[in-house]
């Protein structure tokens, strides 16, 4: 048991090469099962999504409420604030399912 050999050396190396193209096979093979189950499973998860989603329109004249976001929240209202602002009145519809609102005060 002294020093390794030149012979054992490259020996080891090619099983090494082998054991490691191996490897890549059985990595590829993981991955591409789990990208299939991913895709599967995001799939069953839209699905179930889409059977309960009903999806929503608006005539003109309709009032709503209109969501209050980041840049149109008033100062120094803090956790309190409400989450929806005063009633909006649907004054038009576009085609690409946008809705122009006016306040209904």
């Amino acid at each position: 048991m002294g020093l390794p050999t030149i012979r054992t050396e490259v020996g080891r190396q090619g099983d090494a090469n082998v054991e490691l193209g191996r490897n890549l096979d059985w990595a590829d093979k993981v991955r591409e099962s789990a990208s299939i189950r991913m895709t599967d499973y995001q799939q069953r998860a839209a699905a179930h999504y889409n059977r309960k989603a009903r999806p929503r329109s608006f005539k003109s004249g309709t009032l709503v409420l209109r969501k209050v976001f980041e840049n149109t929240i008033e100062t120094r209202t803090g956790k309190f604030q409400a989450n929806w602002e005063d009633p909006h009145i649907v004054s038009k519809t576009s085609e690409s399912g946008a809705y122009h609102l006016q306040k209904a005060r």
